[in-house]
């Protein structure tokens, strides 16, 4: 399978409305990544992605959640890929996540019962899932989300931040077994940092689509 074949297998090409984010929870070009750096590193984990098999990244690379999956899309593919979107949560197993948490149900039950179950409702409850999933920064989540325990919030942020750190682990050691490849060898460094540098310096970002996203995105297609 290649590699748009496990994307399509995974992913429906649905589009779903921009939305809106707040200044102070979305970072868009981390410190750590300058210009040169994400012209150097870019360009050479595209150059290495030829030479990995396309389903040992698909399911880390899905693990990053919906920002990491749209990063690496505009880095691996052409723009005509754009039609491939995150897999979004179903509203079953949206359901089911809410009233299995205790502190969600306690806070966000409501909504789940059936004169409330509506798409206004799935709406708001897949913002919650997808930044109690995915988002690393503990205080970022106590200022979105100061109606939840403290303890609680710090306890997903702390897990947030080791699958992710297990996911980028598993992109390295894929990109590590091409090291030898002598096509490669001179790129796998660069593409080893870029990997490292980029994906963790998601935490301060809002796993959704923003216009300030899609400046960055830019960026990716004027230097790659």
């Amino acid at each position: 399978m290649d590699w748009l074949g496990a994307a399509l297998a995974i992913v429906k090409a649905t589009r779903k409305d921009k939305l809106h984010v707040d200044p102070k929870y979305i970072v868009i070009k981390p410190r750590v990544l300058s210009d040169q750096n994400i012209l150097r590193g870019s360009a050479a984990l595209r150059a290495v992605l030829a030479f990995i098999p396309p389903a040992a990244v698909a399911a880390p690379v899905l693990g990053l959640g919906e920002v990491g999956f749209n990063l690496w899309k505009r880095i691996a593919l052409s723009k005509e890929f754009d039609h491939l979107k995150y897999p979004p949560i179903t509203p079953n197993v949206l359901r089911l996540s809410i009233d299995i948490d205790p502190e969600l149900k306690k806070h966000y039950g409501q909504l789940t019962l059936g004169h409330n179950w509506n798409e206004e409702a799935i709406s708001e409850l897949e913002k919650v899932y997808n930044d109690l999933s995915y988002l690393t920064d503990f205080e970022l989540l106590k200022a979105k989300y100061s109606n939840l325990d403290v303890g609680y919030l710090e306890g997903r942020a702390n897990k947030n931040r080791q699958i992710l750190q297990t996911n980028v682990k598993t992109l390295e050691q894929e990109l590590e077994k091409v090291a030898l490849v002598p096509e490669v060898d001179q790129n796998i460094r660069e593409a080893l940092e870029f990997v490292k540098n980029i994906f963790p310096a998601m935490n301060d970002w809002a796993m959704f689509n923003s216009e300030a996203f899609d400046e960055f995105v830019e960026l990716i297609d004027t230097i790659v």
